[in-house]
């Protein structure tokens, strides 16, 4: 399928979101230590009221070293959960998304997701779709939570990236590749902060 159809179809099939903001809780955790990823997504587009299972994606990376597999679990995530557009829900983890993007399909001010290596991924969608019911002044936040292991080393620096969109499932419940079936996905935003391990 090519990327315009695949446009078109995201149009008519998906809600549309922004994602407003992005931010982590705490800057520096200890070991053992938690905190949340913040995603703050508002409606777009008031006319449009139809759905989609809306995603989450959040990567984890040690700064300075290439490669090296990060010590920040990803345990669960919340959609709305700020008690909006039918939250507070907790997300399934559906990791099939991560390797089913390809691209194209996610890329936000120049950066597409598939460029981005280096990076621990875990995905988490809702077990439903969910519109944004075109309302356009009210917010939807999703809470992530990341967690600082006891592996983790004092002194570490990590990158926390962060991916919100929409996957519009054909119907089989398994994420897979748009060009190979007729699942659909669209990015809202690309965001990316830090913590320090202290």
């Amino acid at each position: 399928m090519s990327l315009s159809v695949r446009s078109g179809l995201a149009f008519l099939l998906s809600s549309y979101w922004l994602l407003q903001s992005f931010v982590i809780g705490d800057y520096t955790l200890t070991q053992g230590q938690s905190t949340n990823v913040s995603f703050t997504l508002r409606p777009m587009e008031g006319s449009l009221a139809v759905s989609g299972r809306q995603f989450v994606i959040v990567g984890t990376s040690v700064i300075g070293l290439s490669g090296a597999d990060s010590d920040i679990a990803v345990p669960k995530a919340t959609w709305g959960a700020n008690g909006t557009f039918g939250g507070p829900l907790q997300m399934a983890t559906i990791n099939g998304i991560v390797s089913s993007i390809v691209p194209g399909d996610c890329a936000q001010a120049g950066l597409d997701f598939t460029d981005i290596v280096g990076v621990d991924w875990k995905a988490f969608v809702t077990p439903s779709n969910k519109s944004d019911s075109g309302k356009i002044n009210r917010s939807n936040r999703i809470d992530v939570k990341i967690k600082a292991t006891s592996a983790t080393d004092v002194g570490t620096n990590y990158t926390i990236m962060g991916v919100s969109g929409v996957w519009v499932d054909d119907g089989d419940g398994i994420p897979e590749t748009s060009a190979a079936t007729d699942d659909v996905y669209v990015c809202w935003g690309i965001g990316s902060g830090g913590v320090h391990i202290v």
